[in-house]
């Protein structure tokens, strides 16, 4: 869905495309606003409120360098212990990149195919620990899936959120019925 915003913003004044760019970079949509800042027009021009949105996005775009950078430092480090099977480290790194940027759809369904390969593994010990844990990790598996609800997804990662769910649902029925 944010692609079909990316790509209807197009029609939009520039003045509009501006605003929805600094919003978007104030949610933390760092991907979607790329986009959208490719349809921008940097021409002068004597409209008013052109200038001051111009004027509230270089100062937006000051303020959101170093989250943004933080928060895209913590996603590529935690794909990267991800890769290499430390989920536990991925965890704690996607937690919080999402700290740094809230409502970022990528460190969510990330954070998600985390827990969700956490709580394979717990239900496969077969421990009452495990299974303890097994259900903590899906109670917050859930709260997360609830948070994607409210957030637009593009196609892909609308995908993906089906497919983490389908995922999330089969583990769900296998935690309450050990």
């Amino acid at each position: 869905m944010l692609a079909q915003i990316s790509d209807d913003s197009k029609e939009f004044s520039e003045s509009i495309r501006m605003g929805l760019y600094s919003g978007l970079i104030s949610l933390g949509e760092y991907e979607v606003a790329e986009e959208i800042a490719k349809t921008l027009e940097r021409t002068g021009g004597n409209d008013i409120s052109k200038s001051i949105l111009s004027s509230c996005i270089a100062r937006n775009n000051t303020d959101q360098s170093e989250r943004r950078s933080k928060y895209q430092e913590l996603n590529s480090q935690g794909i990267g212990k991800y890769t290499e099977g430390n989920l536990e480290e991925a965890l704690d790194l996607f937690k919080e990149a999402i700290r740094k940027v809230p409502g970022n759809s990528n460190a969510i369904l990330n954070k998600i195919q985390v827990l969700i390969d956490m709580t394979e593994i717990q239900l496969k010990k077969g421990f009452q620990d495990a299974k303890k844990k097994a259900r903590s990790l899906i109670m917050e598996c859930s709260s997360d899936l609830d948070l994607l609800d409210g957030i637009r997804l593009s196609e892909i990662q609308a995908e993906r959120a089906s497919q983490l769910r389908k995922d999330f649902f089969m583990l769900q029925k296998q935690a309450t019925a050990k």
